[in-house]
């Protein structure tokens, strides 16, 4: 089992982390105030601030909505209120976290790029029975690739025109 689970997490390493530092890179170049934090933890070589501020990034751009679930039994969401819904068994469902963590019913200033924030406002790597058991291992791989790039002065998009991505002839 645990040579199952290591050998499972490299091989989700490539995918998720990939994507998940492409989606933290565009936020970063897209919103400065987000950059700021960030390259001042990296210039600090604080690691554990630098990583609360990597993963609140990817906060406002998850690598995914949240997870496919089957409705194990019928169940009604938000029973006795004027939104009461009924889902029957065996119903696919898609249960969205990344709107979970913009919900201002349970989530501070969901909005704003808070690196303090609590852990339980995150749903990032999942929560409980269903959490990334690769999560401690994603934090470091991607906190020491993005640190020296976040060292380096004038961090930006190049200048010009945005380029095109075409299929080379």
């Amino acid at each position: 089992m645990i040579r199952a689970e290591l050998f499972g997490m490299v091989t989700g390493f490539v995918p998720t982390n990939t994507i998940a530092s492409g989606n933290m890179l565009e936020m970063l170049l897209r919103r400065r105030e987000f950059m700021l934090p960030v390259q001042a933890a990296a210039r600090d070589d604080d690691d554990e601030l630098l990583w609360r501020c990597l993963s609140e990034t990817m906060r406002f751009k998850p690598i995914n909505p949240g997870p496919f679930r089957k409705c194990a039994k019928d169940y009604t969401i938000a029973e006795g209120s004027p939104d009461a819904t009924r889902i029957r068994a065996g119903t696919r469902l898609l249960v969205s976290t990344q709107s979970a963590m913009f919900d201002e019913r349970s989530v501070v200033e969901p909005k704003k790029f808070r690196p303090d924030r609590p852990k339980h406002e995150s749903m990032l790597f999942g929560y409980g029975l269903h959490w990334c058991i690769g999560a401690f291992l994603a934090a470091a791989q991607i906190t020491h690739t993005f640190k020296p790039l976040l060292k380096k002065r004038g961090l930006g998009r190049a200048r010009g025109r945005t380029a095109t991505c075409r299929p080379s002839a």
